[in-house]
């Protein structure tokens, strides 16, 4: 039996919360799952979420997103829709926000 390939999406890893619990729980059942994410602070996050599991979007190169990205509303649609998971069976998305538009083609 084939094991399936498990994504986990996110709309931000900046602080520790309620839903970055959720995240973690996600995690712990699918621990060889890699998190999709519009900007990661590493910082804050690198406890719960080790930089090598988590793949930023373009907007982590922005200067300063990781502290303004609530600014840059309008670019977060398109940083989930530019991520390409055609090669995950299952796609787990915890959102609030934009991560919800994930485009998963199956």
């Amino acid at each position: 039996m084939m094991k399936a390939k498990v994504a986990i999406v996110h709309d931000w890893l900046t602080n520790f919360g309620g839903a970055e619990r959720v995240i973690e729980i996600f995690c712990d059942i699918f621990p060889e799952a890699p998190i999709y994410t519009a900007v990661y602070n590493e910082e804050n996050m690198s406890e719960h979420f080790p930089e090598e599991k988590v793949i930023t979007s373009f907007m982590q190169q922005i200067p300063l997103s990781e502290k303004y990205y609530t600014k840059m509303l309008p670019l977060m649609p398109r940083a989930f829709e530019s991520f390409d998971l055609t090669d995950y069976d299952i796609v787990l998305s915890s959102s609030s926000s934009c991560a919800k538009g994930v485009r998963f083609p199956h």
